[in-house]
């Protein structure tokens, strides 16, 4: 039989994606099944493979939580923005109704409804931006609050958020 390098056949079955059986690194390095399981069972490939394995999960994890979590925080700074876009709207058409008054004195093109209404309008957009900045931020308005190691063990073990 040929002389192998171990460390490669060790590194084969340890990071190959579908676990190689003892035959298929026997043909692949040209070497005996008996010579594979006696060195895969000295140096424990199957530990190693296991903990590689966790490990990679493990990594995979902290960065599909790092990007969700760069997701949200670009999602409130969107939120934010608009907050400020309506709070800005607000402002202007605020102004332009004092204008309004200041020049004629009088309110005859705008009636007491209309004036509500816009009141109105402009206060519910403003708590519906301010209501998805704290969704966003996880906050109390969130209706169910979970934190991101909460949400990771869940996907872990496969559980549907509640």
């Amino acid at each position: 039989m040929a002389r192998i390098d171990w460390r490669k056949a060790e590194s084969f079955y340890i990071t190959a994606l579908s676990k190689p059986t003892l035959n298929e690194i026997a043909e692949k390095f040209g070497v005996s099944r008996p010579s594979v399981a006696r060195h895969s069972g000295m140096e424990d490939w199957v530990e190693k493979r296991d903990r590689f394995r966790a490990e990679a999960a493990e990594r995979t994890q902290e960065q599909l939580l790092e990007q969700a979590v760069t997701d949200n925080l670009t999602g409130l700074g969107v939120m934010e923005g608009q907050l400020e876009s309506l709070t800005e709207i607000n402002d202007r058409l605020l102004k332009e109704f004092r204008m309004r008054i200041a020049v004629d004195g009088r309110l005859e093109a705008i009636t007491d409804k209309d004036l509500l209404d816009s009141v109105a309008k402009m206060a519910k957009a403003k708590e519906n931006s301010a209501r998805a900045i704290s969704f966003l931020k996880g906050g109390a308005d969130s209706r169910t609050a979970h934190t991101f190691a909460e949400l990771a063990a869940r996907s872990s073990k496969k559980e549907p958020p509640a």
